[in-house]
């Protein structure tokens, strides 16, 4: 299950890298140190307070998480919420690459930049849905003891 919902991510990672690879290899750095913040960010925020701290969760993010981060609450992590403006670094990993995109058209039309649109979209819509409703969150127990996310999409039971 780590592989299939970590594929998602990564296959939007490797997007955006070579996006901005043909723009520019400063801008591939840059964007590629946002990634890692993005992902050091959720493992300090987030997974240090889950009930999979140290453990194997969908993600694998737990076991990462308790190498780099002291444990917090479980509780803090329930009472903490989620909101719109929470989720802005993370729509950017999309938004960026998708900009990038947009750029390169303009500049040339090109097939594989276009077919590279329509990958982000269809990973930001149908197979983040998958790999979160139908396989992540619907087996994690933090889930049923309260999760921010959840809460927050309204993911329940199918």
């Amino acid at each position: 299950m780590i592989a299939a919902v970590n594929t998602l991510s990564l296959s939007t990672y490797v997007i955006g890298i070579l996006i901005f690879l043909r723009l520019s290899f400063i801008l591939a750095m840059i964007y590629i140190a946002y990634l890692l913040w993005v992902e050091l960010h959720l493992l300090r925020s987030s997974c240090v307070n889950c009930y999979y701290y140290d453990g194997w969760c969908a993600f694998g993010r737990g076991k990462i998480s308790a190498m780099l981060f002291p444990r917090r609450s479980a509780p803090r992590f329930i009472e903490h919420g989620m909101t719109w403006k929470q989720l802005i670094p993370d729509s950017f990993v999309l938004l960026f690459p998708f900009l990038g995109c947009i750029i390169l058209l303009v500049q040339e039309f090109n097939f594989i930049i276009l077919a590279a649109i329509f990958a982000l979209i269809f990973l930001a819509t149908a197979g983040n849905a998958f790999a979160r409703g139908s396989l992540a969150c619907q087996h994690c127990l933090q889930r049923e003891l309260g999760c921010p996310a959840a809460q927050f999409f309204r993911v329940t039971d199918k």
